[in-house]
């Protein structure tokens, strides 16, 4: 209980130095229910990455099914990834896009069959552009790392 205690203090002590947004700010009831235990310099990132998380959970992603992929991306909270990543099988062949937002926190986005876009590359990089006219067939939140090791199960 004391660490809880702690982690809480020190939370509150880095937001209140570094002025994070109130977008950012995880709130005591938040993290005591989570059981959510930060320490050190990612706390800060790890706040945000928290509430990214809880966006995206609360996002319903089957309502982008039959959308565009440049319609999802134009969302709140989708556009908050960090970086982005081609999923390929064999040999270089498009499987989708992942879009990254933390550790073990990403979503996966298909989109086929893909009429703008070359399914293979001998690179294994496509056009993001074209690929944004593609319909998405199936969009999924991944996200059991990052709540294994953010206490969140």
């Amino acid at each position: 209980m004391n660490h809880l205690i702690a982690s809480i203090a020190l939370l509150f002590i880095c937001l209140n130095l570094y002025g994070q947004p109130n977008d950012f700010k995880i709130e005591y009831e938040q993290i005591k229910k989570k059981r959510i235990f930060l320490t050190g310099e990612d706390t800060l990132k790890s706040n945000k990455d928290l509430v990214v998380y809880e966006k995206l959970t609360n996002l319903n992603l089957n309502r982008f099914i039959g959308q565009t992929v440049g319609d999802l991306l134009q969302n709140d909270t989708i556009k908050l990834y960090a970086k982005y990543e081609w999923e390929s099988t064999h040999p270089l062949k498009l499987a989708g896009l992942n879009l990254i937002y933390a550790d073990g926190l990403y979503l996966e986005i298909e989109a086929n069959p893909t009429q703008y876009t070359h399914k293979t590359s001998l690179t294994g990089k496509y056009d993001l552009e074209k690929f944004k006219k593609e319909k998405i067939t199936k969009v999924k939140l991944d996200k059991s790392y990052f709540e294994n090791t953010h206490f969140l199960n």
